[in-house]
């Protein structure tokens, strides 16, 4: 692998090879990445060796729903020194993942810009709890509408007919407990 980094040290070479998210650097021109660190394995499932031999195959990692948008934004980042993109990836094992990709020119580049660096954050988990929530809200507002729809009834002094379809009531059970017991007062007393 070439080692083109030479504005890091020894320590922070160490430090990003731990790191759990990938760090990258991008050849602007021809957009080949010429340096990550080992964390491209575990997001992308794919070996080093693979972005080694072949430096553009990042972009078979993208999700064919993405890949357009997210490679335009690539080329203006060339010229924008700019990227800041979350997007689905498409593992060898078919496995889709969501990554917040970041990226900025290289701070020594000068006003051409020769080098982009970035970082690449696996945030699946963070999208499968947003998608989640989002299902749970929409469940709890169907409740409540027709929780108000069925008060609204019920306030009309018409029978809950929703309530009773959804809950399976019949119009009977949905008497109140204070009409119940006037009506079980009279009977007793007839």
């Amino acid at each position: 692998m070439l080692y083109a980094v030479e504005f890091m040290d020894l320590r922070d070479r160490e430090s990003v090879n731990l790191a759990d998210e990938i760090v990258w650097m991008m050849d602007a021109f021809t957009k080949k990445v010429i340096e990550v660190n080992p964390a491209y394995e575990t997001i992308t499932g794919r070996s080093l060796e693979s972005i080694v031999s072949d430096p553009t195959s990042y972009a078979d990692l993208i999700h064919p729903g993405d890949r357009e948008h997210v490679l335009a934004k690539l080329e203006n980042a060339v010229h924008s020194g700019h990227f800041d993109e979350e997007f689905r990836i498409v593992r060898p094992d078919g496995e889709v993942r969501w990554v917040w990709v970041k990226t900025s020119r290289l701070p020594r580049s000068g006003a051409v810009i020769r080098h982009l660096v970035g970082t690449a954050q696996d945030i699946t988990a963070r999208k499968m709890a947003a998608a989640q929530v989002a299902e749970h809200l929409t469940a709890a507002e169907t409740a409540r509408a027709q929780a108000d729809a069925a008060r609204s009834e019920a306030e009309a002094g018409k029978p809950p007919l929703r309530s009773h379809r959804i809950c399976g009531w019949t119009p009977f059970s949905t008497l109140s407990f204070a009409a119940f017991s006037t009506l079980f007062r009279m009977t007793r007393r007839a």
